[in-house]
């Protein structure tokens, strides 16, 4: 981060959020209602929807065609009701995991049920969901004495990527434990380092150019 946006935010008020940004739309964005309203007349034939769509300026794959349409099936066959097409943006992984660590009160409409539309299509997200949650109530009401709990909790939920930050996590957990529950830390102190090296750097230059 550079010197002045530490310097800026030092003084501002409150926290400054970041603005959230939009997701881009997909390749097949623009081509959804058309297919939706196909899907939804009874034609099913992922080759003669990826025909169709092409026609129309479509440069994708017909395999996108086919996972589209494969997920509309599946939703279908769950009972899950199909989003208004005025309203559907692309869920990418990203934003995705943006809607994961958010609480309920905070997402709108249109975000809880793709939510829980992805969810139902893929259960294992809902133990992530919920391990989210408890991680993020200890990290805001600073509960380290929950920390044990939730780190086996975590390992035995069968997801890899949680198990492997788990690993990464015991590898310290002591501070971990210790942020958790303490209001101090050496934040200060960690700062006067960075800015004594920032002047170091500007008046000898980094380390090897000479």
């Amino acid at each position: 981060m550079h010197r002045e946006s530490v310097l800026r935010y030092s003084k501002a008020e409150s926290f400054p959020e970041k603005p959230s940004r939009s997701p881009k739309p997909g390749i097949l964005t623009p081509y959804e209602p058309y297919l939706r309203a196909r899907y939804q007349e009874g034609y099913r034939n992922e080759l003669g929807l990826w025909r169709e769509i092409v026609a129309q300026g479509f440069t994708g794959t017909r395999m996108t065609v086919v996972r589209y349409v494969l997920g509309l099936r599946q939703l279908e066959q769950q009972g899950v009701a199909l989003p208004s097409i005025s309203q559907t943006t692309e869920l990418t992984p990203r934003r995705l995991v943006g809607l994961l660590w958010r609480h309920d009160k905070e997402l709108s409409q249109e975000e809880v049920q793709a939510l829980t539309q992805a969810k139902k299509l893929h259960p294992e997200l809902e133990r992530s969901a919920s391990l989210f949650q408890l991680f993020l109530q200890m990290v805001r009401e600073r509960r380290g004495e929950e920390l044990d709990l939730w780190l086996h909790a975590a390992v035995h939920s069968g997801i890899p990527e949680l198990r492997s930050f788990v690993v990464k996590l015991r590898q310290d957990q002591e501070a971990v434990q210790a942020g958790l529950i303490f209001s101090w830390n050496n934040g200060v102190v960690e700062g006067h380092v960075h800015r004594l090296k920032y002047l170091k750097r500007q008046m000898y230059g980094r380390q090897g150019e000479f």
